[in-house]
């Protein structure tokens, strides 16, 4: 089997973000048994030690915007007369 690899996020980034923390901890956890790495906590940011960098993890939900536009809705392609 090939050596473990490390993925490229870590490697060129400052903050990888996340839309749950479910997310964040299975890549926390992905990046604890594949690449021997642990995370710290430091007043509510967690943060990855990586080749003497920190690389800072945060979870970022984004919604879905409920507002919907007035009037009605067109069509997404026109239909042809006689079809």
């Amino acid at each position: 089997m090939p050596p473990a690899v490390a993925p490229s996020p870590p490697s060129s980034a400052d903050l990888i973000g996340f839309h749950t923390f479910d997310y964040a901890r299975h890549f926390l956890s992905c990046c604890s048994r594949m690449l021997g790495l642990e995370h710290k906590t430091n007043r509510g940011s967690i943060i990855i030690e990586y080749y003497g960098r920190d690389v800072g993890i945060k979870i970022m939900p984004t919604g879905a915007w409920a507002a919907r536009p007035a009037g009605p809705r067109r069509p997404a392609c026109r239909l042809l007369p006689g079809l």
